[in-house]
């Protein structure tokens, strides 16, 4: 087994069950039926946690060459995947039996959770790749890798709702049209 096959091991574990975590809240929301007050935003951010994975997972294969890994370096990986799979736990609530859900009210509860998670997951991997990736460390490399968890961190305080609508749907439509082009192999 290499290196790169046992750190894809674990990264993938990781990710598969943040998936399974919003799958899973999913498929109890649809059964939910008509005990589920939908709204758009947790649907938006269960989306942009979607891609996220998806593109980290991805990511991974663009490392694959790479001969050996610190335990600091996979300690790091797995902490930066923690954050997604918080993230994930937090963007779709729990079912109690035959209550009614608010998704409107969950989203706006469980922000500090929910992009705490996101900002925290930005930060680790803007470290990551500035300690092991080779990222320049300049001033505009440090801006720009603080640009989107500044945003993320406003979510978290400001609950004017149009403002999260705005950030989620461009966050979303950016972050696909940066992503879906990518070719792995």
């Amino acid at each position: 087994m290499t290196a790169f096959e046992l750190f894809f091991g674990l990264t993938s574990v990781i990710l598969g069950l943040a998936l399974a975590q919003l799958a899973n809240s999913l498929q109890l929301l649809l059964r939910a039926g008509r005990r589920v007050s939908w709204a758009v935003e947790p649907v938006l951010q269960s989306v942009l946690i979607l891609l996220i994975i998806v593109s980290v997972w991805a990511g991974q294969w663009f490392v694959r060459s790479t001969a050996e890994f610190s335990v600091g370096q996979v300690l790091l990986q797995v902490v930066k995947l923690l954050a997604l799979f918080v993230a994930a736990s937090a963007a779709l609530p729990e079912i109690d039996g035959q209550a009614k859900v608010d998704l409107k009210r969950h989203y706006y509860e469980a922000r500090p959770v929910t992009w705490g998670a996101l900002v925290a997951g930005l930060i680790l991997f803007a470290a990551y790749a500035f300690a092991f990736g080779g990222a320049p460390l300049s001033l505009a490399a440090v801006a720009e890798q603080m640009l989107l968890p500044a945003v993320y961190a406003t979510l978290i305080f400001v609950r004017w709702r149009p403002l999260h609508l705005v950030v989620l749907t461009l966050v979303v439509a950016m972050f696909s049209f940066e992503i879906f082009g990518v070719r792995i192999g």
